[in-house]
């Protein structure tokens, strides 16, 4: 085997295991739990049932003529969202365009395999690119800071709501395109309705404040007691006193019996969120402030010394799988179990990259 060869099989075993794990609820792929996804997807049968569908069809919204959003619109319902009855066209329209948003800040229109660009997205250091995901800004440090973080991704939160009521006058354009990155197809643009779009980016964050969080069983998880980080996690700067905890695969895995408390509480803020903007948006201004009230409220005094107000099964759950500079993770000695298994995966590739090499030599 030549030494370039076997320099790409390294290389290549290196990329699978350096490859940045999701850091929200994970993203739906062939190989992940749609947690986005399916939590939105059944949030949205609350917006299905309260939709008047003539008072949008009087706005003038017409369902863009696109072959790729036409197959999006008969697959993705049908596969997260168990309804008695079939779907209109133009709800499946208003349920994709939400999805679509809610997948967003997690790929911005890339594949979930596009190394550079996730660890360019998921490692921007700008505050308000992470409170999109519920965790701390670089300067988010000490109690200070899980107020500001919080502060900041109800800000997020707002700034959506406010693009997705701009977009739902009567007579104007309805109509935003959306990059999404379709396996075996690439990059696309798909024309969705604006409205459900950031809407669906709304929620993203809302239901990043389960994962991204150690909220309080006293308070039946509706109290947050602190946020975790991400940025300083993955630079190795990171002190948890100062910093908070560091962001956890193991609370990103929505399926899992310990989480089911925490899933079900996400999937009942998430209907509460849609039914508070759908009153906003018909001219109830006090809506959205009685979600975060009741959702979105910090508990104060709250540290790691008093193992964050006794909350110690989010605690502990939330130690295990601690994310890690990504060097780190591919080479060194993990606490958590994903570790060993990183390690194993390392392996297997290059070991697999060698037979598929002795394959191809000729006999």
């Amino acid at each position: 085997m030549s030494r370039r060869v076997l320099s790409f099989c390294l290389i290549f075993a290196v990329a699978v295991a350096v490859a940045p794990r999701a850091r929200a609820y994970s993203v739906g792929t062939g190989f992940s739990e749609a947690c986005h996804e399916r939590i939105t997807g059944r949030s949205l049968v609350a917006l299905m049932e309260v939709l008047r569908e003539n008072e949008i069809q009087e706005g003038g919204l017409e369902i863009p003529d696109n072959r790729i959003l036409r197959a999006l619109m008969q697959e993705i319902p049908h596969v997260l969202v168990e309804a008695d009855e079939e779907l209109t066209d133009l709800q499946r329209f208003l349920m994709v365009s939400a999805l679509i948003g809610v997948r967003a800040p997690d790929t911005e229109g890339h594949s979930v395999t596009n190394l550079h660009h996730l660890r360019k997205l998921h490692g921007n250091p700008d505050a308000r690119a992470l409170y999109a995901h519920c965790t701390r800004g670089p300067d988010d440090d000490w109690a200070e800071g899980d107020e500001a973080a919080l502060a900041g991704t109800i800000q997020e939160i707002r700034d959506q709501v406010a693009a997705a009521a701009a977009l739902n006058t009567p007579g104007g354009d309805h109509i935003v395109h959306a990059d999404v990155y379709l396996n075996f197809y690439g990059p696309q643009q798909v024309p969705v309705y604006g409205t459900s779009y950031h809407l669906g980016r709304a929620l993203h964050a809302v239901q990043d404040s389960f994962s991204h969080t150690i909220r309080s069983d006293a308070d039946d998880l509706k109290k947050i007691v602190t946020l975790m980080n991400y940025i300083d996690a993955i630079a190795g700067t990171l002190k948890e006193k100062r910093d908070g905890l560091a962001h956890s695969d193991s609370m990103d895995r929505c399926l899992r019996e310990e989480a089911a408390d925490l899933t079900a509480a996400a999937q009942a803020a998430s209907e509460d969120f849609v039914l508070a903007v759908l009153a906003q948006l018909k001219g109830n201004e006090d809506a959205l402030d009685g979600f975060f009230v009741e959702w979105m409220t910090l508990k104060p005094g709250c540290t790691m010394d008093d193992d964050y107000c006794g909350n110690t099964r989010w605690v502990k759950l939330a130690r295990r799988d601690q994310t890690e500079p990504y060097l780190e993770e591919a080479f060194g000695c993990t606490a958590g179990p994903q570790g060993p298994a990183r390690a194993w995966g390392l392996l297997l590739a290059l070991v697999v990259c060698i037979a598929w090499l002795r394959m191809r030599r000729p006999t």
